[in-house]
C-alpha cells in the first residue's frame, strides 16, 4: 500500500522563480511540466501521484501534437524523446498514477504478457494460487510487474478457453 498524492491544481506555493516559471507556462501541460521540474528531486518512489482532472492527455507544444499524460511525464521528467515504436506502462497497478518511477517503457501495449508468462499465470491458477501472490511470484522470480487486472483477465481467459473444451 503506497500514500497516493495529488497534484495540486495552482501549483503556486513555490519560491519567487518557479512562481514565474508556472506564470509563462501555458495551460495543463505547461504546468504539468513546470510542477515536474521544480519537484524532480521530492518526488517518491513511495508514492502514487494524481493529476487532478486528467482526461489522459497533453499538448505537446513543440511538436503541436497531443500525446498521452504517461508519455509526457517519462519524457519530461527522464529527459528522452521517445520513437513512435514506445509506449509507456505503468508497473504499479493503478493505471491513474502518473509517478515517474511507476512508469516503464515497452516496444508494444503487451509486449510483458508473453506465452509462457500466460502459461506461468495459469498453473498458479490452477494450483488455487491467489492474483496477488502471483503478482508477487512474478516480480519475485521473474521481474516483470503486471497489474492484478492483467493477471486476473488472464486467469479468466484461462478459465473460458476450460469451459469451452469440458
Amino acid at each position: 500500500d503506497m500514500k497516493k498524492v495529488r497534484l495540486p491544481n495552482d501549483l503556486i506555493k513555490a519560491c519567487e522563480v518557479c512562481r514565474k516559471e508556472f506564470e509563462f507556462a501555458r495551460g495543463k501541460t505547461g504546468h504539468l511540466q513546470a510542477w515536474l521540474e521544480r519537484n524532480r528531486f521530492t518526488i517518491s518512489k513511495d508514492e502514487h501521484l494524481y493529476l487532478p482532472a486528467d482526461l489522459g492527455y497533453c499538448r505537446d507544444r513543440d511538436n503541436d501534437r497531443s500525446m498521452k499524460t504517461k508519455r509526457f511525464v517519462y519524457e519530461v521528467f527522464w529527459k528522452k524523446k521517445l520513437g513512435s515504436k514506445h509506449f509507456v506502462r505503468s508497473m504499479c497497478s493503478d493505471e491513474a498514477c502518473i509517478n515517474p518511477y511507476h512508469l516503464c517503457l515497452a516496444t508494444s501495449p503487451a509486449a510483458k504478457i508473453t506465452k509462457p508468462v500466460r502459461f506461468y499465470i495459469q498453473k498458479l491458477a490452477s494450483q488455487g494460487v491467489s492474483a496477488k501472490t502471483t503478482q508477487l511470484l512474478l516480480r519475485d522470480q521473474l521481474s516483470l510487474e503486471l497489474s492484478l487486472r492483467s493477471i486476473q483477465l488472464i486467469r479468466s481467459d484461462a478459465e473460458k478457453s476450460e469451459s469451452l473444451v469440458a
